[in-house]
């Protein structure tokens, strides 16, 4: 149905109605006064019956419009706010807000099974668990510009001063002899290729690959720094230069020497065994570095008596030992341990972290490829004469039955 004036349709088929009754009365104007009366009485019936009728059809036409505005509201209110619309797109600037109309509804029925329809979008990536790097931040760092770190050391020193009086002659053999040490800076390096496409479609994607290529390289360094033996392309790591945990041969003998003792009194003991090998004077240690599970096994030591065990010489919630600070990690194998002055240990790094990216790696530009690659270059220097400053121990159930008082 169209859509009209229906008040002037209904004015008009009550006006056509009237004309023709009034030619009928015309006719009939020489009938009784009770003909005319009933004539009056019909033309007033049909103008309320054209009335009611112009009445439903403009009910009609407003449950039609209802209708349209469920089916299609932004298409209704996108109408009724052209002129907005059209001066802010002239202006090119700010923005324009427009509103559905309350009662307008959208039907279920109509979205269908299209889950995008209604969407919150929670920001930033779910990241899966990594353990927490923690090697260089134990050590100093430097920065160096050549490929090569060369040092001294003293070799062998004997001091022999003798007593004497006046100008009496004496016989020494005090000497000394050095050695030159070398050490070449190796490479950690890691790279991924990828479509140049996801780069364009989808923005999260460049910072999840750099943070990708970051990680593992940054983690590939921290484990090198921890365990990497030095041969070939790997770094050479704290356990290829600390000494390995005698309870009789390092620093001072505590074979056989403590009652019951805890990893507590382990950590006590390996502390108190670098400070002895440098004489009390050179290396006091400050970090522990312990496998997750040993460190809560030790927490929850208790006695004979179902107590507790809280040494006099821990601090700070179980977490330093006589001034060695626990550090856990699962980078540290269960059941070993490394204990040691960490100032004597200089991470020399080349270049800082580097993140490069290429179009032109092999068959890139053929295939749209993008090469990511990130490495360092990185040396750890502990120092021969230092050696002692770090103690590995590779059995903590061992070390713990050698130190035990029988």
């Amino acid at each position: 149905m169209e859509e009209k004036d229906f008040a002037g349709i209904v004015n008009e088929a009550i006006d056509a109605k009237a004309s023709e009754l009034s030619k009928t009365i015309e006719s009939k104007s020489k009938e009784t006064s009770d003909s005319v009366e009933a004539l009056k009485t019909e033309l007033k019936s049909a103008k309320e019956a054209v009335q009611k009728q112009g009445e439903e059809i403009t009910k009609l036409k407003e449950t039609r419009v209802s209708v349209n505005q469920k089916l299609n509201p932004v298409e209704t209110v996108l109408k009724e706010n052209k002129d907005r619309i059209e001066s802010w797109k002239a202006s090119k600037s700010g923005s324009v807000e427009l509103e559905l109309k309350a009662g307008v509804t959208i039907d279920a029925a109509q979205i269908g099974d299209d889950d995008r329809a209604s969407v919150s979008t929670i920001p930033g990536i779910g990241q899966l668990p990594v353990r927490r790097p923690f090697m260089q931040d134990l050590f100093n760092v430097q920065n160096v510009n050549s490929e090569y770190i060369q040092y001294w050391d003293q070799v062998t020193v004997n001091r022999d001063a003798q007593n004497t009086i006046r100008c009496a002659p004496i016989t020494t053999t005090t000497t000394i002899d050095w050695g030159r040490q070398s050490c070449q800076i190796k490479k950690v390096k890691d790279y991924i290729t990828i479509c140049e496409d996801m780069l364009d479609d989808y923005a999260f994607v460049s910072g999840e690959v750099n943070n990708l290529i970051t990680s593992s390289v940054e983690l590939k360094k921290d484990n090198d720094l921890l365990l990497g033996d030095g041969t070939g392309n790997v770094i050479k790591g704290l356990a290829a230069s600390a000494a390995t945990f005698n309870a009789a041969t390092v620093g001072a003998d505590y074979s056989a020497a403590v009652d019951t003792p805890s990893l507590y009194d382990l950590i006590y003991v390996v502390g108190a065994q670098i400070s002895a090998a440098g004489l009390e004077n050179k290396w006091f240690a400050n970090f522990a570095l312990v496998n997750p599970k040993d460190a809560t096994l030790m927490r929850l030591s208790k006695d004979a008596d179902k107590n507790y065990l809280a040494p006099p010489f821990v601090s700070n919630g179980f977490d330093v030992v006589n001034g060695i600070v626990i550090i856990e990690n699962p980078l540290v194998p269960e059941n070993q341990m490394y204990v040691g002055d960490f100032r004597q240990g200089t991470v020399y790094r080349r270049k800082n972290p580097v993140i490069e990216m290429s179009f032109e790696n092999r068959e890139n530009f053929e295939d749209e490829l993008v090469t990511v690659k990130a490495y360092e270059r990185m040396a750890l220097v502990i120092r021969n004469v230092d050696a002692n400053a770090f103690i590995h121990v590779a059995d903590i159930a061992a070390a713990l039955t050698a130190i035990t008082k029988p």
